[in-house]
Formats: structure tokens, sequence, C-alpha cells
């Protein structure tokens, strides 16, 4: 498939309709270039064909509708026992994040992608748009969901910046309610964190050893699979980059999306096509429980009986649209 390139005075970004995913973005600053988000190593690579779109063609930015891959892992928390199903979706993170999207409208600078759910869904269209901001080195992009009946369902934005070489050289900033490690191993022996604990900052999160690790500053020194949830977020999540001397901003809508998943994806996943070598941050805005399948999140389970909401409700006479952006600015200002 073709990809779609856009093209401003301060940023450059490449899709391919494939999951319609954010393949590369690139941002000049103060006269230099800099690519924040992460690319898998395996892009081009033959005999993929049996994985999902957005494993395929891994990079820099999806969209999950439903949002969820995950089924219940080993030693799940008791609290979510019997609420999480033992196997993944059958399809991981919905049509959004495999198929492949049809081209809507497009211009040197923005592109509108749509794709047409399966009629027995009640989710019934996505609409997409990614532009590149002309006064400013930032993409802004829209989600719009459109319904065939009332439905609530996980929704999912998935932007992933790069990890630098060096432990601690990309220092996180995010404001949130009440954080969650995962409820249980994401990876064997590879999480730093307790799982099923509480904590109210990145710098001090439960640890699986005892005591607590900084997940503020990335990457950790050793190899690394693990997911924390910051439910309720109060502002952008801001990441600094001491290698490149640059700020990333991500902003969005979160009256719509209210909390942000960290996937913290470094070395630690050994199976096709991950193979350790894979390294990459989600940092994730998401109306959902964790990564679990959609029946999870729209269902009864402790983050939405602790207050924290999980699903988007879409009603077929009000589509509703989600903006956010990602904004690259130099350190130094």
């Amino acid at each position: 498939m073709t990809d779609i390139t856009l093209a401003g005075a301060c940023a450059t970004a490449v899709l391919t309709p494939v999951a319609g995913m954010l393949l590369d973005a690139a941002f000049v600053v103060e006269g230099r270039t800099h690519r924040p988000f992460a690319r898998a190593p395996w892009l081009g690579e033959a005999g993929l064909d049996e994985h999902p779109g957005h494993l395929r063609e891994l990079a820099g930015e999806f969209v999950a509708v439903p949002f969820g891959s995950a089924g219940a892992p080993s030693e799940l928390s008791p609290e979510w026992a019997g609420i999480v199903p033992p196997e993944d979706p059958a399809r991981p993170h919905g049509a959004s994040a495999d198929d492949a999207w049809d081209v809507v409208d497009r211009s040197d600078s923005s592109v509108t992608l749509g794709l047409e759910y399966d009629e027995t869904e009640a989710v019934e269209r996505l609409e997409r748009t990614v532009s590149v901001r002309q006064d400013a080195p930032a993409l802004d992009f829209t989600l719009t969901l459109h319904s065939r009946r009332p439905v609530e369902t996980a929704v999912g934005l998935h932007p992933i910046l790069r990890l630098p070489s060096a432990p601690g050289e990309l220092v996180l900033d995010a404001d949130f309610e009440a954080g969650y490690t995962y409820p249980g191993p994401v990876w064997p022996g590879s999480g730093p964190t307790r799982p099923g604990q509480t904590f109210t900052s990145l710098a001090a999160v439960p640890a699986r050893a005892g005591g607590t690790v900084d997940l503020s500053r990335l990457p950790l020194a050793e190899a690394t699979e693990d997911v924390v949830l910051l439910a309720g977020a109060r502002g952008p999540v801001e990441a600094r980059f001491a290698d490149s001397h640059t700020r990333v901003m991500l902003d969005w809508d979160r009256s719509l999306v209210p909390h942000v998943m960290l996937w913290i994806s470094d070395r630690a996943l050994q199976e096709e096509p991950w193979r350790g070598r894979y390294r990459g941050l989600g940092v994730e805005p998401i109306a959902a429980a964790f990564d679990f399948a959609n029946e999870v999140s729209v269902g009864r389970n402790p983050l939405n009986a602790a207050g924290h909401r999980t699903s988007i409700h879409v009603d077929p006479r009000s589509p509703v649209t989600i903006r956010y952006s990602v904004e690259v600015s130099s350190l130094a200002h």
C-alpha cells in the first residue's frame, strides 16, 4: 500500500493505510531535526503476515477501538479474578489496529482516513485526521467514532516514544489522581513493579523486589516489559529527552479519555517478531481497564468501581470526536 506523506514548515509525517499507522514524524526545532517516535526494527521484514496490522507496521502512533489486547496474566490479583477472560482478544485493539483504512480527504499537510466496521458491530465507522501544524513543530489529531446503536466501548490512543540508549535519559512528568500497577506479571521476570499496587508518583512505584522503582526516568538499566495506569490525568504528559535536548508534549481531551497507560517495552519480549530487540514507550491516553478485553472495560471492574471511567458512550445521533496533539520544543525554553 502507498504511504502518505504530509509536510509543513516545521514538521513532516508519514502514514500507512495499514492500521492507519503513523510510521514516522520529523520535527524541526531551532534548525535541528528530531524524531521522537519509536519504530520497530522488523518493519519491512518478510514472514509477518500472520500478525495484526499494528504489529506488522509498529511505529509512532495508531488508534485502538475497542482498546484491549491482553487476556488474564498469570497470578492475577484477587480483585480482578473472574473478571478478565484468560484468552487474548480475537482482534487485539480492534479492526482499527489491523485493517487498511481508506483515504477520505487529503492535502499537502493533512489527511483524513476512514474505516468501516463490520455490520455486526455497534461501532459503525471511524474517521481519523492527522495534520502537520503550519506554525509549530507539532501534529494535531482527531478521532471520530460513529455508531449504529448506543454503545459503550473502550478507546485508546497509542503514541509510542523512542527510548534513549542510556538509562534515565528520558524524564516523564505526569499529574494524575491515582496510579495502578498491572494486576499480574506482564512478561515473566521482566516487570520491575509489584503487581496489584497503587501509587501517587511515577518516581516511587512499588517495586517487585521491595521498596520502589523510579519510572519517571527511563529507560531502566535492565530489560523491561511492564505496564502502569495513571488514572485521572490532570494535564498533558511531558517527556524530556536529554540526548536530543528536546521536550515532547502529549495533550488530549481528558474529559473523554481520562487516563494514560504507560507501556514500557525494552528488549524483554522474546517471541516473534520481538526477539529481544524492541525498544519503545507507549504513552497511551485511554478510556479502558488497562489493556484487557473490551468486555472487561465496559463491565464492572475494580477501576470503574473506584470511580475511574473505563469506556466511552457513543450514540448514533451524536458521534464522538477526540482531539489530541504532539508538540516538540527545545529544552532550552
